[in-house]
């Protein structure tokens, strides 16, 4: 019998614009997949523009158990300019991280982004920089992506991604994960909730 990959996916979810500059809170979704199926879910919350995104996607991959073959995060900006250190993450699991754009960055424009907003500007900016300048575009068979990795190489996180498309380019883990943090955070009672 073929052992299925475990991997995990991570995934922010929505945020009226409303809730930037006022520490208010969004989900964080980490799945556990073995294959394609889904076998675990985690929650938790994740602060607007905040600096908690890497201790948030640690706590939730921690919980998940350790023997998994990669973490999927969508992009490395979550809950707006929350920034997610896959360096971090990869140090403190030992567990490979694919990070998969939806789109190139213009890292021009975002460091001024930051510039103007944030007082810690520099620390998000290095973090967003690290996650994406190794990333290179693939073309699958269900469409192009970005990708960039920690701790394997490019070739084996094409592999690993590869074998997890299934319904669009992007791996069933991070699928699942924005499917069910969009879901939940459209809902403006759970938001709420959250945010109490």
């Amino acid at each position: 019998m073929k052992t299925l990959l475990r991997t995990f996916g991570v995934d922010d979810g929505y945020f009226p614009p409303t809730y930037k500059k006022s520490d208010r809170k969004t989900l964080l979704v980490a799945t556990s997949c073995e294959g394609l199926n889904l076998v675990a879910v985690r929650l938790t919350t994740i602060t607007v523009d905040g600096l908690d995104g890497t201790e948030a996607v640690l706590r939730c991959v921690k919980s998940l158990g350790d023997t998994h073959s990669a973490i999927f995060l969508d992009g490395v900006t979550y809950a707006g300019f929350n920034v997610v250190d896959s360096e971090t993450i990869y140090r403190e699991t030992s567990t490979p991280v694919i990070i998969v754009f939806k789109h190139s960055l213009n890292l021009k424009l975002i460091k001024e982004a930051l510039m103007r907003n944030f007082n810690d500007w520099l620390e998000r900016y290095e973090v967003i920089e690290r996650g994406y300048r190794n990333a290179s575009e693939v073309i699958t068979p269900k469409g192009p992506l970005l990708i960039s990795c920690v701790g394997t190489t490019h070739a084996n996180a094409l592999n690993i991604l590869l074998s997890l498309q299934n319904i669009n380019q992007y791996p069933e883990p991070l699928r699942i994960a924005d499917m069910i943090a969009s879901g939940l955070t459209r809902n403006p009672y759970i938001l709420n909730i959250i945010n109490q």
